[in-house]
């Protein structure tokens, strides 16, 4: 039994006897024209399912019909160290099963011919993946809002941003648009103002918006704080904050860790003390984004000191306009210009604010903070990261690698991108399960930490191989790259390299934000394993 992985994409197996050839096998190698193509790393399935991939393209059912290479005359490695028999040369088979990422085909057969029709047990078993013509007409009418309202002066911007954002002005104009169109709140129900979106269209929304590339959708409001007040808050805390969310009238940010508390979030020390309907707030919190352009800010603070650190806390809103808050800000490795900073020291010096503004119960407030984490790390990862792999994949066509041919040329290369692409598919696989279940009504719960880890882990793989890809471009600093493209000066390297590195370096938060990735193992063994 062999599995066969090509760089476009497509995977095509014989799953007769499926068991003990992909338990045995960690990873084989396929030659055409006496050249490997691809590395392969076999999963352990389990033997009573089926698990079979796309129909074969014309190309690779010819290449592998063909009379097939003759053995490798030097075996390559296998992962124990010893060297792999010799190939054999390819036969195209009639595969029993095949199953492609979009559209799963059941009892289907290979060969000569196209792919053959399932029969009745086999419709049973299958299960179709492809888009209604509801859902490719909302596709379309997502390409065509794109088309437009991304113009050309925020498009330049976004190809020089390290880190997705951009200035306050052309960051806004963008919530505003989105806003105007209804799009915004895209995860909220109808009887908030949301769009009502089944999960499909919210899927192919992101899919759509991340090929674009177009700015982030600023989260703070609309996707982490709002759940905690619709879910939580008073009516009237509902009527004054939901609609100006919706609307993008107020800039919302973050208030969670500290200087002593990041990961360790229950460790916090920002004190509200009690002072008859007022708590006064004293304390500061720590990598608060964009806080320098925020209306308002929700905070985690020390309404009591309880022997179990947890119950000692609660959530409260804060108008960033009240005296006593002060805004620093904090460098990155990126190197932003001033007032471009992406973080933030937000100090907190006798700040007054009504107990109206604090969020159900005193004393509550871990619990609703874990319910907003939910949201903030259960985020979709895979379509921003195939957006991000398709970008990698055009500066390789352009960058130079040895020899002076493209470094998508390069076999070594090509393979990483291969790879990258099995990891984002498994990945969006998890995460539509997952999605599908918050539909039911059911918790995202240690799931969330799940896609934290693997989607962070898999963007600053993605900056890793952009970095490569780009080679010693990447090198000279370009502070702003927008202002570069818009005079006449010369810079060495082409201008899609520019922002490579800056986006390299800041991209290592993205295994620490939201709770490093080491505590949400520490989450997954304790909620998941029992350990």
């Amino acid at each position: 039994m062999t599995i066969y992985y090509f760089p476009e994409g497509e995977m095509v197996g014989d799953i007769d006897n499926i068991a003990k050839p992909i338990l045995d096998a960690m990873c084989r190698f396929v030659y055409v024209d006496d050249r490997q193509v691809e590395r392969v790393v076999v999963q352990k399935f389990e033997p009573d399912r089926i698990f079979t991939f796309s129909a074969p393209s014309p190309a690779l059912i010819d290449a592998l019909a063909a009379e097939g290479p003759p053995a490798h005359p030097r075996p390559p490695l296998a992962r124990n160290g010893r060297r792999l028999p010799p190939r054999r040369r390819c036969q195209v088979r009639r595969f029993t099963h095949i199953i492609a990422v979009n559209k799963i085909t059941v009892g289907a057969a290979v060969g000569a011919g196209p792919v053959a029709a399932a029969g009745p047990e086999e419709e049973r078993l299958a299960m179709n993946l492809d888009f209604s013509p509801e859902d490719e007409a909302f596709r379309q009418e997502v390409r065509a809002w794109i088309a437009a309202e991304y113009d050309e002066d925020l498009r330049l911007a976004m190809s020089q941003s390290k880190n997705g954002y951009l200035d306050k002005a052309r960051l806004s104009r963008w919530q505003k648009k989105l806003a105007a169109r209804g799009w915004l709140a895209v995860d909220w129900p109808t009887e908030y103002g949301g769009p009502g979106f089944t999960p499909t269209q919210r899927y192919i929304w992101g899919v759509e918006m991340a090929a674009a590339h177009v700015p982030h959708t600023l989260p703070f409001g609309v996707r982490m704080c709002a759940p905690v007040i619709m879910a939580f808050g008073s009516e009237e805390q509902k009527a004054e904050h939901l609609p100006p969310m919706r609307n993008f009238d107020r800039w919302w940010c973050q208030g969670y860790s500290e200087p002593g508390s990041g990961s360790d979030l229950a460790a916090l020390s920002m004190r509200a003390d009690r002072d008859g309907d007022e708590y006064v707030l004293n304390g500061s919190k720590i990598w608060t984004t964009l806080a320098q352009h925020a209306d308002w800010i929700f905070c985690l603070v020390r309404t009591s000191q309880e022997a179990k650190r947890q119950d000692g806390i609660s959530f409260v809103l804060v108008d960033m306009t009240t005296p006593g808050i002060t805004v620093s800000a904090l460098p990155t490795l990126d190197g932003p210009l001033e007032g471009l900073q992406e973080i933030n020291q937000v100090f907190f010096d006798n700040v007054r604010i009504p107990v109206s503004n604090r969020v159900g119960e005193e004393g509550k407030g871990w619990t609703y903070a874990k319910y907003l984490l939910e949201f903030e790390r259960g985020n979709a990862y895979a379509p921003g990261l195939n957006a991000q792999l398709a970008k990698v994949k055009k500066i390789a066509a352009k960058a130079p690698a040895d020899g002076g041919r493209p470094m998508i040329e390069d076999p070594a290369f090509r393979q990483k991108l291969a790879e990258m692409q099995i990891r984002i598919d498994a990945l969006n696989a998890t995460e539509l399960r997952a999605f599908s279940g918050r539909e039911s009504g059911a918790r995202m719960g240690p799931v969330s930490s799940m896609l934290k880890c693997q989607g962070s882990e898999a963007q600053q793989a993605l900056t890793e191989l952009a970095l490569e890809a780009v080679g010693l471009y990447a090198a000279p600093y370009v502070a702003d790259g927008l202002a570069e493209l818009q005079s006449n000066q010369m810079r060495p390297g082409p201008d899609y390299a520019w922002p490579t590195a800056g986006t390299y370096f800041n991209y290592r938060k993205t295994s620490i934000y939201a709770g490093s990735n080491e505590i949400q193992h520490n989450i997954m063994a304790k909620a998941i394993l029992g350990l």
